[in-house]
């Protein structure tokens, strides 16, 4: 691909696209996750270039990496730091955690936050010490309390979809410290259709279901837990934001066309990429006008076909396309058809 744009870029990638990038700028990917994946976060784009530059054997490009996951199936997904007030009551109700990370730093946090004279800035500070407390705590005090946490969780009655995901994740990570990490972080679940916005500097770790992921050109990944690769801790605890809150979703709100399509935009707060859901009813043709930027087809559901130019390609569920920017089709649906489209989010 990259070879193809380099021959032709400007018809490639638009006129408003090429200017700013000289590659495709974002991937796609459909991920079917049975194990959860690495407790991570993504460099924005200064420390992108920081780290490509002192390490480029881990880290191998000078991208930033923001990406969405949209759910095909029920999907679940730690993202972000929790509320203050759920922090706080994990740290309070969670012996074995306060124990790994240190009686000092939790009353610490606990009087912080608890403050109303303290500021945004001191309130993420101490979640940052807190955070760098429990990542870089000692690995025989984990495994010396880890067995009683998951001992009480076990014979827990009714137990939560969270005490279910720390169980499985235990027997998946056995005394990895991604797992207390977890009472630290939101856990989302998404039903197919929602989708979550993953800025740079944000902590996150994708456990369950079916997703597709849509994300500028990068490889870098910092990771801290949840995964037998690198960790390169104290680079993912120096750059997060500490942000708390639940996350934002995306619903992609429809838009119903006169021929009966929906159409659901999933535009977050970056240039590089955005996804469209259309659905389309079988029998009805229905026109795509070009984006500003090149995009990739995905059918996942239906069969008709794709033309633009006078060529006509059949569509399947699996089929995979590659358009040029401002590249017009047309869509005819022979049984419902369920196309996810990836392109760029910038305009004209």
């Amino acid at each position: 691909m990259d070879e193809h744009v380099r021959q032709q870029p400007g018809r490639v990638l638009g006129d408003v696209f090429y200017p700013k990038f000289q590659t495709l700028p974002f991937l796609f990917k459909v991920l079917s996750i049975n194990k959860s994946l690495s407790l991570q976060a993504h460099p924005d784009q200064v420390l992108a270039k920081q780290l490509h530059l002192s390490r480029p054997d881990l880290y191998k490009d000078p991208n930033h990496k923001p990406e969405i996951a949209l759910a095909i199936t029920p999907m679940q997904a730690l993202c972000g730091f929790r509320p203050e007030q759920q922090i706080v009551y994990h740290l309070q109700t969670v012996p074995e955690l306060k124990k790994v990370i240190g009686d000092n730093l939790v009353e610490k946090y606990i009087s912080i936050v608890g403050s109303a004279n303290s500021t945004p800035q001191q309130r993420k500070d101490a979640l940052k010490y807190l955070f760098h407390g429990l990542m870089t705590s000692n690995t025989e005090l984990l495994k010396s309390h880890l067995p009683s946490l998951l001992h009480r969780i076990q014979h827990k009655h009714p137990k939560t979809s969270f005490d279910e995901v720390v169980l499985r994740t235990a027997a998946e990570f056995p005394d990895d410290i991604g797992l207390l990490g977890m009472f630290l972080m939101n856990l989302v679940e998404l039903s197919p259709g929602e989708a979550i916005f993953l800025a740079p500097n944000e902590p996150h770790a994708y456990l369950r279901g079916d997703c597709v992921e849509l994300m500028a050109t990068s490889d870098n990944v910092v990771r801290a837990g949840l995964t037998p690769k690198y960790k390169d801790v104290d680079t993912l605890v120096s750059m997060l934001t500490y942000q708390t809150g639940p996350p934002q979703l995306y619903l992609g709100s429809p838009t119903l066309t006169p021929q009966g399509v929906t159409i659901r935009e999933y535009s977050p707060p970056v240039i590089e990429f955005k996804v469209l859901v259309y659905e389309v009813p079988a029998k009805v043709v229905f026109r795509c006008e070009g984006s500003m930027g090149p995009s990739i087809w995905l059918v996942m559901e239906g069969e008709g076909s794709i033309s633009t130019g006078g060529t006509s390609i059949g569509l399947s569920q699996g089929a995979i396309l590659f358009t040029y920017a401002r590249t017009e089709v047309t869509i005819k649906a022979e049984t419902p058809l369920k196309v996810y489209q990836a392109t760029t989010n910038g305009k004209s």
